[in-house]
């Protein structure tokens, strides 16, 4: 009988599992969706001696996108632009660093909070899904992230294997600088290899020893930034 009651439980936990990992990944809840401190905007603009405004975009499908852009004086501007994109489950809040670093070298700088995230419109988020290794076995995650994908197919009509870094990356004819930690703990080093050996003659990777997740700033500060401005200068 114990045999039978743990088989329904995994069969339903099977069933359920991809539906809860779909709905964590496409919906962000309200407490990961903090307001903005526009006071941080301030010590930016004033640590950088750049003028700041809220920023407003208007998407194809009506969402609204917002962020802070902030604009160096014309004598130290260096007539380029960045915009700067946070990871999932973040919110403009997490560049805040990199919005300083390039505000700092006459950059017009461009931080927003991607569609789902933040105080920007958009229901879902529509870029990605949990890593396929997260907490879960590969034997196990296979079926349940297929199954995650199958399911945001039926629901929502998102066909997010069409989300693929390394078809982009092999179409790709703007340089690509890749920075991975050695340390990093989330995101194994070989998907950035990965990526980089589709389109070695586009990409460029640079991997940090003892970086664990986008510490690379941290923990090689001079080495990050030689790199990523001589980048920008391709």
């Amino acid at each position: 009988m114990w045999k039978r009651i743990a088989g329904a439980i995994l069969l339903a936990a099977t069933v359920a599992l991809p539906v809860l990992l779909t709905e964590q990944a496409l919906r962000m809840p309200p407490e990961r969706r903090p307001e903005p401190d526009r006071s941080k905007a301030q010590d930016i603009a004033n640590a950088t001696g750049t003028a700041w405004s809220e920023a407003e975009i208007t998407a194809p499908d009506g969402a609204k996108l917002r962020g802070w852009a902030f604009l160096p004086p014309a004598e130290r501007d260096s007539g380029k632009a960045i915009l700067l994109l946070h990871g999932a489950g973040d919110s403009r809040k997490g560049m805040l660093g990199f919005t300083r670093f390039f505000a700092q070298r006459g950059y017009a700088t461009l931080a927003v909070d991607s569609r789902g995230h933040g105080i920007s419109g958009g229901p879902m988020v529509t870029y990605g899904l949990l890593e396929r290794g997260d907490g879960l076995p590969a034997f196990f995650s296979r079926p349940v992230v297929s199954a995650a994908f199958d399911y945001a197919q039926m629901r929502y009509g998102f066909d997010l294997e069409a989300i693929s870094p390394l078809e982009s990356l092999k179409r790709a004819h703007t340089p690509v600088l890749l920075i991975h930690g050695l340390a990093d703990g989330r995101t194994a080093p070989e998907q950035s290899r990965e990526l980089y050996a589709v389109n070695p003659k586009v990409a460029e990777l640079w991997e940090v020893p003892g970086a664990k997740h986008v510490q690379a700033p941290v923990v090689a500060e001079q080495e990050f930034e030689k790199r990523v401005l001589r980048g920008f200068d391709k």
